[in-house]
């Protein structure tokens, strides 16, 4: 119905986050570094974020499939599922006022400037914390000695069944090794709230996430020989 009001018909034709919280729902938004002043104000702290390592799968905005992201990214995390921690069920967003620029740029019924925005101008981990940090020297091992790369291959190869035994081997040494590294730097004082920021999702959640099957006995982890699974992260 057209309205005689102008007022109206302009507020009209100004995008307006409704805060129904189906964007919010579906993972949180990578910062970039328009946000570094949220970060430093405390209104985000490390507690809050993930990290995706390059390489990852991930679904990106408005994307239906898993691809492996380009670049490493630091996203504020989910709580429950993949719903964003800030995002609170019939109140909306309680970072609202200091909401970062993805949520900001979103306009769902008009998804371009987020598209444009994506991939750009985009924090990593070491962008956030400090130089002299001894948790860089576990990065860099991490980087080093457990690259997304080498796992994304061994996961090809396990599903083409070339040297499917080999594969599997070498990937159970390394989700072991992913936990090792992680409780050494717990030992050496790390807090497990930020441990998600700064080593992101374990490697076993990573491949249980692409539909392998991980068991544990007596603390040691193995990749299951049944099944080679399907991608299924976001």
């Amino acid at each position: 119905m057209h309205s005689n009001n102008p007022s109206s018909t302009t507020e009209a034709a100004i995008p307006r986050c409704r805060r129904c919280g189906t964007c919010c729902r579906k993972g949180g938004p990578a910062l970039h570094r328009q946000d570094l002043p949220l970060l430093v104000a405390g209104h985000i702290g490390h507690s809050h974020l993930l990290t995706v390592r390059r390489g990852e799968p991930v679904i990106p905005p408005f994307a239906e499939e898993p691809e492996p992201a380009g670049q490493e990214l630091v996203k504020i995390a989910g709580s429950t599922g993949w719903t964003c921690r800030f995002f609170r069920e019939g109140l909306g967003c309680s970072l609202y006022r200091h909401r970062p620029v993805e949520c900001r740029t979103l306009f769902c019924a008009d998804p371009a400037p987020l598209l444009a925005l994506i991939g750009r101008e985009t924090l990593n981990r070491l962008d956030l914390i400090n130089p002299d940090d001894p948790v860089r020297a576990f990065i860099a091992r991490q980087e080093t000695d457990l690259p997304l790369s080498a796992m994304m291959e061994r996961v090809a190869a396990l599903r083409r069944r070339q040297d499917a035994e080999q594969a599997r081997t070498a990937l159970t040494a390394m989700i072991n090794d992913d936990i090792r590294l992680r409780e050494e730097w717990l030992r050496q004082g790390g807090q497990r709230c930020h441990e998600l920021f700064l080593f992101g999702r374990p490697l076993f959640l990573v491949l249980t996430g692409m539909g392998m099957q991980v068991k544990e006995d007596r603390g040691v982890l193995s990749l299951s020989p049944a099944g080679s699974g399907n991608d299924r992260s976001r």
